[in-house]
């Protein structure tokens, strides 16, 4: 039968006391060393402990703040306080004030303090060092909420071991040495909690309303929120206090309601937290933060997609849940990273929270837990910074259980038992924890206990929040040293390059991002920076493409692991035409000693330098499967790409089609893609094509595909061909390619390919022929969109005579309708809607397309503006389609790209 907990004396707050279930209360004496002068009371026991665990907790997270230089999130705190600085308040508003006024006001004192130095030669205090210190030392401070408000929960014993258990946590220390803002939510959060907690113990029904307790906890709300915008975490505490209400009144009974008012906060606490909020944020005042976190809300500053986890890129866009990254992220980052000892005491104290589950601490442990890591799980954003509110109350629960173990040993027969007992318990905890810290230091976020060690090396599994942009700034500075003038260093942390690069005096080289730039084309002098800590979907081909041909120049490495690898593509210089036409009789040419363009360079089956790709569109690919009679769907399984290639001018050179499922987002793990190319080369067009052999008649035959057992490759058709006016020839292979590879390993699938050889399959062409099911489909969609803009009216009618894998087809536009003009992402175009079904006339297969068609204006913007598919839809027989849809970033430019094809 549960135990009511005692009710204090008059006079006396609920929270001194300990409300720790029998038998697990140890409660501390009372007076533990009298003296005459300055009695050692229980209370004054308690603060110097508490004092020590907080200089314990400072020491590990203030020493060498510098490890590291800043990551591109904490280069965005830098570019905001130099706009702080100059009065613009609005800057970063995607994160509120107090963390960065905190941040300038350290910035300040530690310039102060390196003017005071220069000459007295005293130590300076580094950039990074004055950004990262607020955070270190509110990580620190939060050692004391905690120790409040587990001391109202559970006693002062179970405090303590909270308290010190959150001071060694080298998981959290990790996180608190970086410049994000859930420091401050964290100890905030805390405070709050504890502060109303205060207020209600001394809120007796009917008694005086404590409105300073309540003002204060409702300001400590208030200040959580102007550190982050993260109010889900206020609805978890209202939660709680739901919960515990409800489990109270379980506990005591049903008796009848006490004469006098609910104690319910007052007005102060709500015009507190309003206040503080708006005292500490004032830029919620503006207009122009409201629309800038509109705008960054829906995905508009969101430039690169994906985040490497395990040695694999998956989704990150909170679009995609429950399809991101995996639901195991955070259980699997808790397994590896928190001591075994101490997992043992989450064990034990998960068990405890079960047995005290009316307890208003047990209450909150368990929300907090649970309604954050069941969300979190399935959302498909995520990050370890957002794992530290659990992190916190998993330190709570650690202690609850290694008292309960303390409590269970001293049960035991035989006083010298106990003892070594109790003392070998506390030491495995305390000196598990203490080394974790001392070893890992520095580097905290690299720390790996023992099952982690076994499974993975240091950033080998989260490498995103372990390694955080290490090494960027001893790469940059060593290309400032030996890059030549106006030089281009490419990476996907463009505003840590540019910061460096700013700080080393070099502001001739350009900061160039990978992911929505690429490559510069020639001539120019490239040092390309690769991290798996930045790995996305729109730049990892490129990055894998020179790994597989070049060898970096520079690696920066922390504790055995690769942090960021620098390679030198100089194409400042033309290739040797001998050597370019010595290459050109073979299939592949050698892997060294020529500069390539990773784009379209798979057309020439050589390394050389390829036509590059002067613009392209991007799509997201929509599923949708009929198994009955009702269609099941699914957005962004996948994505699709149309580039168009670099003739004369800007004419274009041919174009390219890559399309497929992304096997991490498709249901069932899908795994189909295909890529065409259509180049023009001398008077004629060559032709490359890749796709996965898939000849399913029923949905069945699919589904039996995708679920039969794994062989380790599956079967590819490989086409190659060329398009003369007077002949066409091709050569089509089956080819067994490796099972994992997807739409993005198109670089790497296409270094296993076979060479061409002699054209087998060979055919006359008719006069007017189109060169490719590519280049009919651009004529047909120009002819049309011309025709809308010339006469106002699109009417059906219209073919193409093309020429594909060394057969005549015939393509025909059998109906079109213009829709009204509309507004895309603020670009205003008319859309109008083609059906494309067309049949060869020499008896091959039917082809059908449907495209939804783009058009910006009456203006003309160039030779291609007018011809970008708005939406690309495929059929199949098996009762399956697809849809490509443009995503945010597929607005076509003129400026020259030269990625690698990819899936954007």
């Amino acid at each position: 039968m549960p135990v009511q907990a005692p009710v204090p004396p008059p006079g006396r707050p609920l929270i001194s006391r300990a409300v720790a279930s029998p038998p697990a209360e140890i409660r501390l004496p009372a007076t533990v060393a009298p003296s005459a002068t300055w009695p050692l009371t229980e209370q004054r026991t308690l603060v110097l402990a508490i004092g020590a665990i907080v200089v314990l907790a400072a020491t590990f997270r203030i020493q060498g703040l510098d490890y590291g230089g800043f990551s591109e999130d904490e280069v965005n705190k830098v570019a905001a306080l130099r706009a702080y600085a100059a009065g613009k308040f609005t800057a970063n508003a995607e994160h509120p004030m107090l963390m960065k006024l905190a941040m300038l006001g350290s910035t300040a004192a530690a310039d102060a303090w390196n003017h005071l130095a220069g000459w007295a030669g005293w130590p300076v205090v580094s950039p990074e060092t004055a950004l990262r210190l607020p955070n270190a030392l509110v990580g620190a401070a939060t050692v004391i909420p905690l120790f409040l408000l587990a001391r109202c929960f559970f006693g002062p014993l179970v405090a303590l071991w909270a308290s010190l258990l959150l001071a060694l946590d080298v998981t959290v220390t990790g996180l608190n040495r970086i410049g994000k803002e859930d420091t401050f939510l964290v100890f905030f959060l805390l405070l709050g909690t504890w502060l109303y907690e205060e207020a209600r113990a001394r809120h007796a029904p009917g008694g005086t309303v404590p409105s300073r307790w309540y003002a204060a906890s409702g300001a400590a709300f208030g200040l959580m929120l102007a550190s982050k915008y993260m109010i889900y975490h206020l609805g978890l505490w209202a939660l709680f206090r739901l919960a515990a209400g409800a489990e109270e009144r379980k506990l005591t009974g049903s008796r009848p309601a006490p004469a006098g008012p609910r104690r319910r906060a007052p007005r102060s606490f709500y015009v507190a937290a309003l206040v503080a909020f708006v005292i500490a944020n004032p830029a919620i005042l503006s207009p122009a933060t409201w629309a800038y976190c509109l705008h960054y809300a829906s995905g508009g500053t969101m430039v690169h997609h994906g985040a490497y986890f395990a040695g694999q890129i998956y989704s990150n866009a909170i679009t995609d849940t429950p399809w991101g990254l995996p639901w195991y992220f955070y259980l699997l980052y808790l397994g590896v990273k928190i001591p075994l000892p101490i997992l043992a005491a989450i064990g034990v104290g998960l068990i405890e929270l079960v047995r005290l589950r009316r307890r208003r601490g047990a209450v909150f442990a368990r929300v907090f837990l649970l309604f954050f890591l069941l969300p979190s799980s399935l959302a498909a954003s995520k990050f370890a910074r957002y794992l530290l509110p659990a992190l916190v109350v998993l330190q709570l629960v650690a202690a609850l259980g290694v008292v309960r173990t303390l409590d269970l040993v001293t049960r035991w027969r035989g006083p010298r038992l106990r003892m070594a007992a109790a003392g070998a318990i506390v030491a495995l905890v305390v000196v598990t924890a203490l080394s974790a810290q001392v070893t890992a230091a520095p580097f905290a976020s690299l720390h790996l206990n023992a099952i982690g060690h076994r499974v993975s090396t240091p950033g080998g599994l989260f490498p995103n929040d372990e390694l955080y942009d290490m090494g960027v700034r001893e790469a940059v500075l060593w290309i400032a040293g030996r890059a030549a003038l106006g030089a281009s260093v490419v990476s996907d942390a463009p505003g840590v390059v540019g910061e460096y690069l700013r700080r080393a005096g070099r502001t001739d080289i350009e900061a160039r991002p990978l992911a929505t730039k690429g490559l510069p084309l020639p001539p120019a002098e490239v040092w390309l920076l690769a991290q798996n800590s930045h790995a996305c979907f729109e730049s990892q081909p490129t990055v894998d493409l020179v790994r597989h041909r070049e060898r970096p120049v520079f690696v920066f490495s922390v504790r055995g692991t690769a942090t960021v690898e620098v390679f030198h593509l100089d194409w400042r210089f033309p290739a040797d035409p001998a050597w370019e036409a010595a290459l050109a009789g073979t299939s592949r040419g050698p892997r060294r000693g020529v500069r390539f363009l990773p784009a379209a360079w798979a057309i020439d089956e050589t390394p050389t330098r390829g036509p590059a790709v002067f613009r392209e569109a991007r799509y997201s690919l929509t599923g949708r499967v009929r198994p009955l009679l009702f269609w099941v769907g699914k957005d962004k399984v996948g994505e699709a790409r149309i580039a168009w290639l670099a003739g004369s001018g800007e004419t274009p050179g041919g174009y390219e089609l890559l399309i497929g499922s992304d096997p991490s987002r498709a249901p069932r793990k899908i795994n189909r893609w295909g890529y065409i190319a259509e180049a023009d080369r001398e008077g004629e067009v060559r032709v490359v094509g890749l796709m996965t052999e898939v000849d399913h008649e029923t949905l069945e035959q699919a589904k039996a595909s995708v679920e039969g057992p794994s062989k380790g490759s599956r079967p590819y058709k490989v086409i190659h061909g060329f398009v003369s006016p007077s002949a066409a020839g091709s050569t089509i292979r089956g080819v067994m390619l490796p099972e994992n590879l997807t739409f993005k390993d198109l670089a790497a699938a296409m270094e296993l390919l076979p060479p061409a050889g002699p054209a087998e399959r060979q055919t006359a062409v008719p006069p007017g022929t189109e060169p490719g099911f590519l280049h009919a489909m651009a004529s047909l969609l120009h002819e049309h969109v011309e025709s809308f803009r010339q006469g106002g009216v699109v009417t059906a009618g219209g073919s193409r005579t093309y020429v594909y894998a060394g057969k005549v087809y015939d393509v025909t536009i059998r109906s079109s309708k213009a829709l009204a003009r509309a507004t895309y992402k603020g670009v205003e175009f008319r859309n109008y809607r083609e059906r494309v079904p067309g049949q060869g006339p020499f008896g091959q297969r039917r082809v059908e397309v449907q495209a939804r068609l783009r058009h910006r204006g009456p203006t003309s913007g160039g030779a291609c503006s007018h011809r970008v598919p708005a939406e690309v839809v495929v059929r199949s027989r098996n009762g399956a389609d697809g849809t490509a849809k443009p995503r945010d970033t597929a607005r076509a430019t003129h400026q020259p790209l030269t990625a690698q094809p990819h899936d954007g």
